[in-house]
């Protein structure tokens, strides 16, 4: 219950006026005729509420500001990262690309610096490959300007002996010098890369016929490649140097030095395969995966000449990872190469 002011006299006149407002609280004992009272002054009350609402703001004011310094830390903590991104990527833009940006946490910008990385591993593998690429192309345009010095001389000297030959009556030796002639004539391309099928057939044939002269007709060779296969452009210099490989690695040297090669062609959709099969000594496990296994997208070293690796680099270089040779042998039994290559034709 609270009073306020109330005015009440008593005898003789006295006026009581309370000084201040107050509460009174009544309770009354259980089976008794007693009640406990308790009178609070008012302004008691207030200063306790008083002094708890201003504990209260002060607790609320240091909560929000430690909140508002965490926001802020965790704020600049993810746009410190997210600027360092930006200034990474801008660092990418202008031709630096072996950068990183090492990070090791995991929430969502941590995910995507690590993406961001990946990626750029990525790219900088695929640069170090065109590199490759590169100086492998050079390395084999190189070759390729050298077999081209004074092309005309050659095939003048080669009429020369031809002729000389025919003079003395051994057509066998003109036989051999005109397919030499062919031989180079179709090496040379006058620089062009690429050349007919018909063409390739006829340079490995020619470098069979006069390797049959030579070693007494030792290999018999078949070809089954369909006539309407020949006008399609090829990477020039492939058969000739697999049917070398098969000849000289594999036929002489069975005991007793003659075998047969089978050339093949066919189509798969949109692509098409040329096969050297041969009945020689063949090759180890170890072999096939020294020349034929080399790790997706690796050039294998030039240095050699036209061998079985080249063409694989130059095969790769051209076509695509996608393509290019595969191999089966088995000791003693022979062995069966593939070259695979795209149906598109190519620059010449």
């Amino acid at each position: 219950m609270l009073l306020r002011d109330q005015i009440g006299t008593v005898p003789g006149g006295n006026v009581i006026r309370p000084p201040r407002d107050y509460y009174i609280c009544c309770a009354a004992f259980p089976s008794t005729d007693r009640v406990l009272a308790m009178v609070i002054p008012y302004s008691d009350i207030s200063r306790v509420s008083r002094s708890l609402t201003f504990e209260m703001i002060l607790v609320m004011i240091v909560l929000s500001g430690i909140a508002y310094a965490l926001a802020m830390y965790l704020a600049n903590h993810i746009l410190r990262r997210v600027k360092q991104l930006a200034d990474t990527m801008q660092d990418v833009e202008n031709g630096n690309t072996n950068v990183l940006f090492p990070c090791s946490s995991q929430d969502e910008i941590g995910q995507l610096i690590l993406h961001f990385n990946r990626m750029m591993d990525h790219i900088q593998q695929l640069m170090d490959e065109k590199v490759q690429y590169g100086l492998a192309l050079k390395d084999l345009e190189l070759k390729a300007l050298l077999a081209q010095i004074n092309p005309h001389f050659l095939y003048n000297t080669l009429d020369i002996i031809n002729c000389l030959a025919i003079q003395k009556n051994t057509p066998e030796i003109a036989d051999v010098v005109l397919s030499l002639s062919t031989f180079y004539k179709i090496s040379l391309s006058k620089g062009k890369e690429y050349i007919s099928l018909g063409d390739e057939i006829t340079h490995a044939r020619m470098y069979l016929k006069i390797l049959n002269i030579r070693f007494d007709h030792r290999i018999t060779d078949t070809w089954r490649i369909a006539s309407e296969m020949e006008d399609l452009k090829i990477l020039k210099l492939i058969l000739q140097p697999i049917i070398e490989n098969a000849a000289i690695h594999g036929i002489f040297e069975r005991e007793d030095g003659c075998g047969s090669i089978l050339v093949t062609g066919w189509q798969e959709g949109s692509d098409f395969y040329l096969s050297v099969a041969d009945d020689g000594i063949g090759m180890t496990p170890e072999a096939v995966a020294t020349n034929f296994l080399v790790a997706h997208g690796e050039i294998a070293d030039a240095s050699g000449g036209y061998g079985i690796r080249n063409i694989r680099s130059r095969l790769l270089i051209a076509y695509g990872p996608e393509y290019g040779l595969s191999c089966v042998s088995r000791p003693g039994k022979g062995t069966v190469i593939t070259v695979h290559f795209s149906a598109a034709q190519p620059p010449s």
